[in-house]
């Protein structure tokens, strides 16, 4: 598993004039018509590039980590696409969705906690089971 990928310098402007008349879900880009816009050509590295630049902007974060303004660009997980909110209720279902991945990911996160405490520091010592 990589790092971060390695982002052009301008690959958040390009993102951000693309998505310009992208407002609203039903006029939502997929990530492959994105990257096949910017890029010419749709690949994992593209993909990750996409995401790794879109994350930023949501963040308010230049490639830098520098301050940038937030955009409010969003995607819907089930139909797909990045897209700029529009409406009170786009907005609301995609903070319901990542409140849910968070749920998700708590949850995982709590389970495996468990099992590495049950597996591991609280299996007895094979030399105490053995003095019984």
């Amino acid at each position: 598993m990589g790092g971060k990928p390695n982002l052009p310098d301008d690959l958040q402007m390009q993102i951000k004039i693309r998505l310009q008349n992208q407002v609203g879900a039903e006029h939502a880009i997929s990530k492959e018509d994105l990257s096949k816009m910017i890029f010419g050509v749709y690949t994992k590295t593209t993909d990750r590039q996409i995401r790794e630049a879109i994350s930023l902007l949501q963040n308010g974060r230049n490639k830098a980590g520098e301050e940038i303004s937030v955009e409010l660009i969003v995607t819907d997980t089930v139909e797909g696409g990045y897209y700029y909110v529009a409406t009170d209720e786009e907005f609301d279902a995609y903070m319901a969705d990542n409140q849910s991945r968070i749920n998700r990911l708590i949850e995982k996160r709590n389970a495996m906690n468990q099992a590495y405490w049950d597996k591991t520091r609280r299996k007895p010592n094979p030399m105490q089971e053995r003095m019984f």
